[in-house]
């Protein structure tokens, strides 16, 4: 009985995976400067895609033709609603891409950079900013 639990646990698993295990790829027009990283992108159209499972997030200007990569850790929300859509954090009028979401709940945490630290140790206010995407 145990053995067969256990065949069943590995099967829902092994599913989960599969399921979660795609790329991503969408496009969001963002309408400010922000940072991913170590580098400050432009505002503009961008091309997102993100390869599972190793979680490589490419973020591509298609205006200025300049890109960045990262890799972003799994991140799960009971409450996503399920629109690919980026969302930033912002302190006064500098923008740090925080997470990507294009599994409905799930999505890419994206690590916090030394400068986003620094102004939050400074106790700049910060506020959550979502830009929708588009497939």
């Amino acid at each position: 009985m145990k053995t067969q639990l256990l065949r069943i646990c590995l099967l829902s698993v092994a599913a989960a995976v599969a399921v979660h295990a795609q790329n991503l790829h969408f496009r969001a027009h963002v309408p400010f400067e922000f940072i991913v990283g170590s580098e400050i992108l432009p505002a503009g159209q961008y091309a997102v895609d993100m390869v599972s499972p190793s979680g490589v997030l490419r973020v591509y200007c298609l205006d200025h033709k300049t890109y960045t990569a990262v890799v972003g850790f799994p991140f799960q929300s009971t409450d996503a609603t399920g629109d690919d859509r980026l969302v930033f954090h912002r302190y006064g009028n500098t923008y740090f891409l925080s997470r990507v979401w294009g599994y409905g709940s799930y999505g890419r945490q994206l690590p916090v950079t030394k400068r986003e630290h620094e102004l939050s140790a400074r106790r700049i206010p910060s506020e959550g900013v979502t830009v929708a995407a588009s497939r």
